[in-house]
């Protein structure tokens, strides 16, 4: 891969990895973004969320260091667990070089952080290094978890109440901006892979309703197809909410089901407005039942 120089291009270009294939869960580039070059670091996934070991430290030590020297403002998505305990004291060793160099980079680039899962331990306090932090609402950071406080100070608190995203919104002052949808950049293999996905998708679908058109009689063709159409797209909304209880079950506390992050208009035939604020999604999900009770019992 090259560093791309495409006049204007928007969104992201595939650009120059830096310490490439050093680690599972940093990825670290030089790349143009909207029409200028930044360097920009992921640290997400691998076997312990983000966590950073030495591998990781190398990625985004490096990648630090030479933004600086290059005047390149640096770009930082952010999911991870902070030190890699597996790894002992390398970790510790690398996540301190990490620090050391964005303090160094503090003040002489532009530095900004896009935190879209846990924050937790050292990662958490780099990011009063930066200038600017986005945060989305199902993110948190902290350097201490739930656990620890309750422990030393007696108080409950969720991660949510101790660092979630609203906390640092409108309390600490860490986030410049909570944004309900973060737009990142996909590979291109995984772009590939959706596109093919996609279109087999359509493909299948396409061909299993001709073949339903071709098979069925005349006269029971219009039936049968509105049959099928509705049970498959009966099947859609019950597989969605049969995930979304799966997901709500093995998600992390604040997420799913359970969170304050959902706000719905419902808008009825007849042209009639609901605007439902935000809340947690069981009781949008009954708001929604009891608009579409009402609309029933209307004839609307």
């Amino acid at each position: 891969m090259t560093l791309s120089f495409e006049p204007g291009g928007g969104g992201l270009s595939l650009g120059l990895p830096v310490a490439g294939g050093a680690s599972a869960a940093a990825t670290a580039t030089l790349r143009r973004l909207e029409g200028r070059d930044i360097a920009l670091f992921r640290l997400d996934g691998g076997k312990h969320r983000g966590a950073i070991g030495p591998p990781e430290g190398v990625a985004i030590e490096r990648l630090v260091t030479l933004a600086a020297e290059l005047g390149l403002p640096i770009v930082g998505v952010l999911a991870t667990s902070g030190a890699d305990i597996h790894e002992g004291v390398a970790s510790l060793h690398a996540w301190g070089r990490v620090a050391r160099q964005v303090s160094r980079a503090s003040g002489v680039v532009p530095i900004v952080f896009a935190v879209i899962g846990p924050c937790t331990s050292g990662p958490a306090l780099m990011l009063g290094l930066a200038d600017h932090v986005v945060m989305t609402p199902d993110a948190f950071a902290y350097v201490s978890g739930p656990e620890a406080v309750a422990e030393f100070t007696g108080i409950a608190v969720d991660r949510a109440g101790l660092g979630g995203a609203p906390v640092h919104d409108t309390r600490t002052g860490v986030a410049s901006l909570v944004a309900a949808v973060l737009v990142l950049y996909l590979r291109g293999s995984t772009m590939n892979t959706l596109v093919f996905a996609g279109l087999a998708w359509m493909a299948a679908t396409s061909t299993l309703q001709a073949e339903l058109q071709l098979v069925l009689p005349i006269w029971v063709r219009a039936r049968g197809v509105a049959i099928y159409a509705i049970t498959f797209a009966g099947s859609q909304a019950a597989g969605a909410l049969i995930w979304g209880l799966v997901a709500n079950q093995v998600g992390l506390n604040g997420q799913g089901l359970g969170s304050d992050f959902n706000a719905v208009t419902i808008v009825a035939p007849s042209g009639i407005v609901a605007e439902v604020p935000r809340l947690p999604k069981w009781e949008v999900a009954s708001r929604i039942w009891d608009a579409i009770d009402a609309c029933r019992n209307r004839g609307t």
